[in-house]
């Protein structure tokens, strides 16, 4: 990991009652309990000390699919030296209904990652770095939204270190 990953922070997640402080929650990512329950412990690529995983949240108590919800950061302006959104992400089914969008202050969507790797319910390593350019945003104020709104096969995702970077991570 570079000092690039640290420089401009969307979310770490490290710490679910901090981020809830910080975030817009729904569904299952509302009122956590601790801060350790959405934590992901299986899998091995995660930044600090551990990656969020709606397969794993809030102690499995709802099984691997069932937990959904959103979390939504606060507004950012995308910085033409850093136009590159990078995260790390896992999960998911074919159908998009889990995922990372980009909203811009109005609430529109400005782009839209899903994993769709049903076959992987946490982040295995380094392949699952993603980036989207935002460079056409420069200077605009935008949002990440990070959503899982599938309760049936392949309900789950997870997703770690949300930065904005000079470089592209993948």
């Amino acid at each position: 990991m570079t000092a690039d990953a640290f420089a401009q922070p969307i979310g770490d997640f490290d710490d679910a009652m901090a981020t809830a402080q910080v975030w817009t929650a729904t569904g299952d990512f509302v009122n956590p309990a601790n801060a350790d329950v959405w934590k992901g412990t299986s899998g091995g690529a995660r930044v600090g000390v551990g990656a969020v995983s709606t397969c794993e949240m809030n102690g499995n108590n709802k099984g691997c699919d069932a937990s959904t919800g959103t979390l939504t950061s606060p507004l950012f302006t995308v910085d033409a030296a850093r136009p590159f959104l990078n995260f790390l992400m896992s999960g998911g089914n074919p159908d998009g209904t889990v995922g990372l969008k980009v909203l811009d202050a109005a609430g529109e969507v400005l782009a839209t990652y899903t994993p769709n790797s049903c076959n992987q319910s946490s982040i295995r390593d380094d392949g699952n770095w993603v980036t989207l350019d935002l460079s056409v945003q420069a200077g605009k104020q935008a949002q990440v939204q990070i959503f899982d709104n599938e309760s049936g096969g392949c309900g789950f995702l997870s997703f770690d270190h949300v930065y904005m970077g000079a470089v592209r991570k993948q």
